[in-house]
């Protein structure tokens, strides 16, 4: 019985220094695959034992850094296969007090951050194909107290998808949104807190009414218990997210 042969495919993940970026890196060089995992700052990077793939610089917030680093890759190897568009950041806060500045980096990062990666990928996919994947979240599906700008950001990534669907129709180029819960990363920990004169919100937050709460507790135990779920099978995860799209 002749054993089925698994082509190599060039992978380009953004923010894949930690967390699902770092998990899907290892999951896709484990797998044969050839992997280019973006960072701000590669050179600063102690690789592990499992990191079998490389790590090139890309920052997703400055269109020179994307778009040279994009065309730097495309000297080296014929196509992108797969694209991964993960690279995030979080902030907390209340909507009403939580500083523009901050409110514009979550954009830029989350949104702009994707689109711009897109933007330079996009040209080269639709002629020779490719599958790009971006990394939502369940905060683009509901929103969650203080975490408003975050989920803006995420639910921006869902409109965008669905459109890009429609406007790649007829090309060689398939697009999905994949929604995690949260999972055991850096990232929660990683999360700017925007709560400086925010005490009588937070006062209003704890003098809710009870019912109110017990709807927010029930939205957020449905959300973690699906995250431990999702940190048990992680490897099932990947591959339900994936399989329809790829073949390993």
């Amino acid at each position: 019985m002749k054993q089925k042969v698994t082509q190599k495919l060039n992978v380009l993940i953004t923010g894949a220094s930690s967390g699902i970026g770092n998990m899907t890196a290892v999951y896709f060089a484990k797998k044969g695959h050839t992997v280019f995992g973006t960072s701000r700052n590669p050179e600063k990077i102690d690789k592990k034992a499992d990191e079998l793939f490389s790590y090139i610089r890309m920052d997703v917030t400055d269109d020179a850094s994307v778009n040279e680093t994009i065309q730097t890759l495309l000297q080296k190897i014929e196509k992108i296969d797969i694209v991964i568009c993960n690279a995030g950041m979080g902030i907390s806060g209340p909507i009403e007090t939580t500083p523009i500045e901050y409110i514009e980096k979550q954009i830029n990062t989350n949104f702009w951050g994707t689109l711009r990666v897109l933007r330079s990928v996009l040209p080269g996919m639709r002629e020779k194909g490719g599958k790009i994947f971006i990394i939502g979240s369940m905060a683009g599906r509901a929103g969650i107290p203080f975490q408003g700008y975050y989920a803006a950001s995420k639910f921006a990534l869902e409109g965008l998808v669905e459109s890009l669907r429609y406007e790649l129709m007829g090309f060689p180029v398939q697009v999905a949104i994949i929604e995690p819960g949260d999972f055991r990363t850096g990232f929660t920990g990683n999360e700017i807190l925007t709560l400086k004169n925010a005490n009588k919100l937070l006062l209003l937050w704890k003098t809710m009414s009870n019912m109110v709460q017990i709807q927010l507790c029930l939205l957020s135990y449905c959300i973690n218990w699906h995250s431990v779920i999702e940190n048990l099978k992680f490897d099932i995860l990947l591959a339900c997210c994936f399989s329809g799209l790829l073949c390993f």
